[in-house]
């Protein structure tokens, strides 16, 4: 991660009033590169990455009333009164920090959101960013992807919950949406402000054989961050700025010991499957084939990762907080 304001941590947390304050994360940029399919794969070549820079944040806040078990949160005044499904709150505090949930609505002293909140024992602050979507994320297909007038470049999502997978295509002027823009290859219906929640990931399908590059620009994360493992494939891209290895993300004491699978795809296409390993002693991730350490690999900026949980039940990992160095 480049930075393009410098460092601006001294401005995090800038009071006003004693109960909400505005926030400012540091911004940056991460240059991504989607494979090419040199070998000519009918199938194309995959590519797992994800916008874990986000979108700036629009509210901070402390809640006057513990949370704990409610969907309705509430201020002393200043929440934006225009808040919806379009925005999330994340809690930035005490031990719940990070969890987050997509907002229903709001006034100038409360908001609304889907969940309900874990229980937090006290006041906890939070704060509101937009969702980030396939456009603040790919822009005016900002990767160059081949658009539909011939054999379109894929954006494949996978739902969580369904596991069913969207396959999203750049169109030009020869579809049913005007102008250019991000559509369901099924439907055609406009998906630009298809939401990618904190630590979606994506894949990107190439059927060229040049690799392509972009770069997607926005705020560095710096606190904790709460994903959910669901049953079955979870598309994960974790939110950092800079690289992170497997240890630092805490990884292997968050998965199921021997169940849960971590996938990596490389340029070449050869994936790599690791899992938690307890011995007694210490947890740390193995590969799956060669039982071999794996601690220390690293997930670089901006790439994702399959997290596959084949049986139990669902759970969260929780993404230490970004470090940022000057």
């Amino acid at each position: 991660m480049k930075p393009i304001i410098p460092f601006a941590l001294l401005g995090a947390l800038l009071a006003v009033g004693a109960a909400n304050a505005a926030v400012t994360d540091p911004v940056g940029y991460i240059s991504h590169t989607v494979a090419g399919n040199v070998a000519a794969l009918p199938t194309g070549a995959d590519t797992y990455l994800g916008p874990v820079l986000t979108n700036s944040i629009d509210f901070a806040g402390q809640t006057t009333v513990d949370p704990s078990g409610l969907t309705t949160l509430t201020f002393a005044g200043g929440v934006p009164e225009d808040l919806n499904s379009a925005s999330y709150l994340e809690i930035t505090s005490e031990t719940q920090e990070g969890w987050w949930s997509q907002i229903v609505s709001s006034t100038a002293t409360t908001i609304v959101i889907n969940d309900a909140v874990p229980t937090v024992g006290g006041n906890v602050s939070v704060a509101i960013r937009r969702i980030t979507t396939i456009q603040d994320f790919l822009g005016a297909n900002a990767p160059g992807l081949a658009d539909d007038s011939g054999t379109p470049d894929e954006v494949i999502i996978v739902d969580p919950v369904t596991q069913a997978a969207k396959t999203v295509v750049y169109t030009l002027t020869n579809g049913p949406v005007e102008p250019a823009t991000w559509v369901d290859f099924v439907t055609y219906e406009d998906e630009s402000d298809y939401p990618l929640f904190p630590g979606t990931g994506v894949i990107i399908r190439n059927y060229s054989a040049g690799e392509k590059t972009f770069t997607s620009v926005g705020d560095v994360k710096t606190g904790k961050t709460q994903v959910d493992v669901l049953l079955g494939d979870n598309f994960i891209a974790p939110p950092y700025a800079v690289g992170n290895s497997f240890n630092q993300m805490d990884l292997a004491t968050q998965l199921l010991d021997q169940s849960d699978e971590v996938i990596t795809l490389n340029a070449a296409q050869a994936a790599t499957t690791y899992y938690s390993y307890d011995d007694g002693s210490t947890t740390e991730m193995v590969d799956f084939v060669t039982y071999e350490p794996k601690g220390t690999v690293e997930i670089k900026e901006g790439t994702g990762m399959i997290v596959r949980r084949p049986a139990g039940s669902p759970s969260t990992i929780t993404f230490p907080a970004q470090v940022i160095a000057e």
